[in-house]
């Protein structure tokens, strides 16, 4: 990853993270994607980040972060596709807000995900 593509990519991932749990940092997201834990895709003035989740008996490619432009996620998602299939996964994962549902209709809803803060 070049400097100039994380400079571009670092504000889109952290209005990402402020949306969901603060779970991670922009800094703790460029930790992984250099440590090769986790993949930044870029196009346009989107940034998405994936990571290979392996389980028992199946790999599977999460979908972390996403922020940007409908037409950019649009237009890296069979790029993203192809490369988890490539990587053996069987599956894509995401989650998100509602909205989501309606944007990925070749997905499917299998869980919904319930948080509640307790500190």
């Amino acid at each position: 990853m070049t400097p100039e593509t994380w400079t571009k990519a670092k504000p889109l991932i952290e209005a990402a993270i402020a949306r969901g749990l603060p779970t991670h940092t922009a800094d703790d997201v460029r930790a992984d994607i250099d440590a090769g834990r986790q993949q930044l895709w870029c196009a346009g003035e989107t940034a998405i980040v994936t990571e290979i989740v392996t389980f028992p008996r199946m790999k599977a490619c999460r979908v972390v972060y996403v922020a940007g432009r409908m037409a950019d996620v649009e237009r890296l998602k069979p790029e993203i596709e192809g490369w988890a299939r490539g990587e053996g996964c069987g599956f894509m994962l995401a989650g998100g807000r509602k909205g989501w549902v309606r944007t990925l209709r070749d997905y499917f809803v299998t869980a919904h995900l319930l948080a509640k803060e307790i500190i």
